[in-house]
């Protein structure tokens, strides 16, 4: 095990040393939301596009404008106001990690916006909404996101299923709710999303590094997308490609870092998108999202959509 762990660890290295800047196209940094109107927002998703508008959770506001994090819990005059968003630290030599693997995480600073926090600042997995609920909170989104950021037809309601029965057929190795946050995350549940590249091929749900399986590759955009192409893109961010959930989320549970709960799946989050994590603040993206733990972690804890 531990010259596989090793592995790991060097690819996680290799991975953050080279990840491409935030891609940012037609004035939209993807990561970011646009709130209209206090209770209506739309996200700039894969490719530097705006999604479709949506509403705000039950019992959320958003402060009107482009964040990285412009929801609000509660609303009215008490309402807090919104988290700054985060901003990139000056570019630093890294540090080189000791050969087993990533440095311990001690205390770093959590991302700022997902309130009612009990696990190192992150809501604790048994608050989490069930998996069902969040199918039933996520559903819409999905059946809208494709032709929103001009990837093709919108899902049908059999393939967002098969979506969710493809991340259901990987519950023994990362929990369903987390796979579908990420989901969510990289390419709003559209199986039609694009394959990106930026000197590391991304395609499909999971926007995974160096997988395989995609509906939409160079032009080539599959309607329906067959359901064994659905379950390998899932399955390529789960447990595929060059790195992956359960790989990632390995390093965070394992020695010497040895987290638990919702907060070894925050840095699990942060090592999924940018290759490895800044011990002392998962905010740097080191080139990658910097908001990107913050949301995933505000969707999983059901906090945003």
């Amino acid at each position: 095990m531990f010259p596989k762990y090793l592995a790991l660890s060097a690819a996680f290295l290799a991975a953050a040393t080279s990840a491409a800047p935030l891609v940012q196209r037609d004035g939209c940094q993807e990561g970011t939301f646009n709130c209209i109107d206090g209770t209506h927002f739309s996200q700039c998703i894969s490719g530097g596009t705006w999604s479709a508008t949506q509403s705000v959770a039950p019992g959320t506001t958003c402060q009107v404008g482009i964040s990285a994090n412009p929801f609000l819990p509660g609303s009215g005059s008490d309402s807090p106001p919104p988290p700054s968003p985060p901003t990139d630290p000056e570019p630093t030599s890294p540090t080189p990690p000791p050969k087993d693997g990533p440095p311990p995480v001690s205390s770093p600073a959590p991302p700022t916006g997902n309130s009612g926090t009990s696990c190192n600042g992150f809501v604790c997995m048994s608050a989490w909404p069930s998996f069902e609920e969040m199918k039933a909170k996520y559903v819409n989104i999905m059946g809208t996101s494709c032709e929103a950021s001009g990837w093709g037809a919108n899902n049908s309601p059999e393939e967002t299923q098969q979506v969710f029965s493809a991340i259901e057929s990987q519950s023994g190795s990362v929990d369903p709710r987390f796979v579908l946050a990420i989901a969510i995350q990289e390419s709003s549940g559209c199986v039609r999303v694009i394959t990106t590249n930026n000197g590391v091929r991304n395609p499909g749900l999971m926007q995974d590094s160096n997988g395989v399986h995609t509906c939409n590759d160079a032009g080539s955009v599959q309607n329906p997308c067959p359901a064994d192409e659905i379950t390998g893109m899932i399955a390529d961010g789960v447990s595929g490609g060059s790195d992956n959930l359960s790989s990632a989320l390995a390093i965070a549970q394992g020695a010497p870092n040895n987290l638990q709960d919702a907060f070894a799946f925050a840095v699990a989050a942060r090592i999924y998108n940018s290759g490895s994590f800044d011990p002392s603040d998962l905010n740097n993206g080191l080139g990658s999202t910097s908001a990107y733990v913050e949301q995933v972690m505000n969707r999983v804890a059901g906090l945003a959509l």
